[in-house]
């Protein structure tokens, strides 16, 4: 009789934390997300046949091409995502920008949903998937998940993207057609966050358990959207821009004199697409919502601690001397840990243990990180409760405090935002090197363990 008072007080207190977040949510969305609109513009720029990576607007231009946060002394303009999301962006773009907005707070909680689904589905026991429940809830009073709605961010994807792949190469049938759906989603992720083939880096390892048949399988997508990508004379200019206009934003970074020019000033528009004045300064102090952000990057915390500031060429070959060590521990490791002369590679380690990896890269960037770069963790946070080896308390108190130092801001800690998605990665990077990686039940279930050698 307690148990099930206690489960229906607990879904009454899910419900209730869930509705006043997404009410929350919804009243920031429709404020102006400032990140949004720049893809906005960035997709209808594309549609209309021109680049949006050093477009300016000017007198003369339509307003469906106004944002007015890309008024400024730089040749580069603000917007960053790569040519396939503003690719993907394209259909929701023609609608007015006021529809957008809530639409896009929509999006991010179906897709949040949509993750905890997959942990779910993932978890036999009732105490994995109350976990995972309280992780999802809890993040959305993080200030990252805040700042990823006020901003209109698109970080929950690679996540997603990523928790897709693992879901489809380890819980699935090792059938032809899941590697279809993983090889999908791997380019996807990839096209959508180069940075991303770094989560595929450890995956090498598993290579000769696909199976012919599959690889071939996996690799189809993967080719065909890759090979139209190189092919279309477009989308070549596109990715081209695309990588100077990154160049260009690690110059504005780093305060090393990026390519300035006289730009047209900002016709400051009162009323346009449903906007209007006073609602879209994100950063006024009659905000509902106010937040604490914290720079992560390594580089922005060297300087802090040594007063130094990192060239980026030492900045890039420090992340690779990193990444290619973590890489060959983890070798060893397993290698170490099996006495046959054939090393078999878990597929569930191995893809999380990519996914740290990704993060750690992901700390090392020249690009200034702000807070909403921490939703990117969901992927590690949504799925160890699922996972026999990260399912401890040790390892899930880790994940409850990871959480919590991002939700709470006490003056007196330093950085504690910064702390928590460091506890969090670190953690599960040091129990993906410690993982005894022996043959185990779960293990053994997963589909690439099952996987037929053509």
């Amino acid at each position: 009789m307690l148990y099930k008072v206690g489960r229906v007080l607990f879904f009454c207190a899910a419900l209730t934390a869930l509705g006043f977040a997404l009410y929350r949510d919804l009243t920031i969305g429709s404020l102006y997300p400032m990140d949004l609109r720049n893809r906005v513009v960035g997709a209808r720029l594309m549609h209309d046949g021109i680049s949006p990576y050093f477009y300016k607007w000017k007198a003369g231009d339509p307003v469906r091409y106004y944002d007015p946060y890309n008024f400024n002394g730089y040749k580069v303009s603000i917007m960053t995502a790569s040519p396939f999301f503003h690719l993907l962006m394209e259909p929701l773009a023609e609608l007015p920008q006021w529809k957008i907005q809530y639409w896009w707070v929509a999006i991010q909680y179906l897709v949040l949903s949509a993750m905890v689904l997959l942990s779910l589905a993932m978890i036999d026991g009732l105490r994995g998937k109350f976990m995972v429940l309280i992780f999802a809830l809890l993040f959305l009073y993080t200030d990252a998940w805040k700042l990823a709605i006020q901003n209109g961010q698109n970080y929950i994807f690679i996540p997603f993207l990523a928790m897709c792949v693992y879901f489809a190469l380890v819980r699935m049938p090792a059938t032809p057609i899941w590697a279809v759906a993983a090889g999908t989603c791997s380019i996807l992720l990839v096209l959508i966050r180069p940075n991303a083939l770094v989560f595929f880096l450890p995956a090498l390892f598993l290579l000769w358990d696909f199976g012919r048949v599959r690889l071939i399988a996996f690799f189809i997508p993967v080719l065909l959207l890759a090979g139209w990508t190189l092919a279309n004379p477009h989308q070549r200019a596109l990715w081209k821009d695309y990588y100077v206009n990154i160049g260009e934003q690690e110059k504005i970074h780093h305060y090393l004199h990026p390519t300035e020019q006289i730009n047209a000033p900002d016709p400051c528009y009162y009323d346009w697409e449903g906007m209007h004045g006073p609602k879209i300064d994100p950063f006024a102090e009659n905000l509902p919502l106010q937040v604490h952000t914290e720079i992560g990057n390594v580089f922005y915390l060297e300087s802090l601690i040594f007063k130094w500031n990192m060239p980026i060429s030492l900045l890039l070959s420090a992340l690779a001397v990193v990444l290619l060590v973590l890489t060959a521990l983890y070798y060893f490791s397993v290698r170490r840990s099996q006495s046959i002369r054939w090393v078999v590679f878990d597929p569930a380690t191995t893809l999380i243990f990519g996914y740290c990896l990704y993060m750690i890269a992901d700390l090392f960037s020249p690009i200034v990180r702000n807070q909403y770069y921490t939703v990117q963790i969901l992927f590690l946070v949504l799925l160890s409760p699922g996972v026999p080896w990260l399912s401890g308390k040790w390892v899930q108190t880790a994940m409850l405090v990871g959480i919590i130092l991002n939700i709470t801001h006490f003056s007196f800690v330093k950085m504690q935002h910064t702390i928590g998605e460091y506890l969090v990665i670190g953690t599960i990077t040091l129990y993906s090197l410690l993982n005894n990686h022996k043959p185990r039940e779960w293990r053994q279930q997963s589909s690439l363990a099952q996987a037929p050698q053509d």
